[in-house]
């Protein structure tokens, strides 16, 4: 009997243990939000013969514009980019002129770009055809845009280079594909 007892008494124990393990992750995986977006920006380009085949602008990437940002804005703990793309579309121009140039991004009272990822020699009708395409950006300026990011909820983004031939026009659409912590509690 003693025994059977003391058996009851080490089962009701780990029982319990075994309960608040698990439920502490759960709290734990309570506090935080996890959620996926996709914010974007576009260029809306247009090159000709007075204007001179050079091309520049910048606008802001406003996060907050997102409703499911905007819902958790003062939660966000952690923005994660995981993809940069772009893509071309409604191109008006020779099949054969190309864009050398860079896309770059800083904080929003930059007048500058801070990172850069290049394209050079893009021919803009075959980029048309090939639809969204990953920008050539590093981990370590991810990493750094992420913080820019978290401290403002917004990334300025600059368009620089130059065509081969004008006059030309298209949409540049920039894409960041991010991963947003928000802390549930807050």
């Amino acid at each position: 009997m003693k025994k059977l007892m003391h058996t009851l008494a080490l089962f009701s124990f780990l029982t319990i243990s075994l309960f608040n393990t698990s439920s502490c992750s759960l709290i734990d995986d309570a506090k935080t939000i996890d959620f996926d977006v996709t914010l974007e920006k576009d260029f809306f380009i247009n090159a000709s013969e007075e204007g001179g085949n050079t091309y520049e602008d910048s606008q802001v990437l406003d996060a907050s514009t997102n409703p499911d940002i905007r819902d958790n804005l003062s939660k966000i703990e952690k923005y994660a980019i995981n993809k940069i793309e772009y893509s071309i579309g409604d191109y008006v121009g020779s099949a054969t002129t190309q864009f050398s140039g860079s896309i770059q991004f800083s904080d929003q009272n930059s007048s500058q770009g801070q990172f850069t990822a290049s394209l050079n020699g893009v021919n803009l009708n075959a980029a048309v055809a090939a639809g969204q395409q990953t920008l050539p950006v590093s981990d370590s300026d991810l990493a750094e845009l992420e913080k820019i990011l978290k401290n403002s909820n917004s990334i300025k983004i600059f368009m620089v280079g130059s065509f081969t031939e004008i006059p030309v026009s298209f949409t540049l659409n920039i894409k960041l594909s991010v991963n947003v912590e928000a802390d549930a509690t807050k």
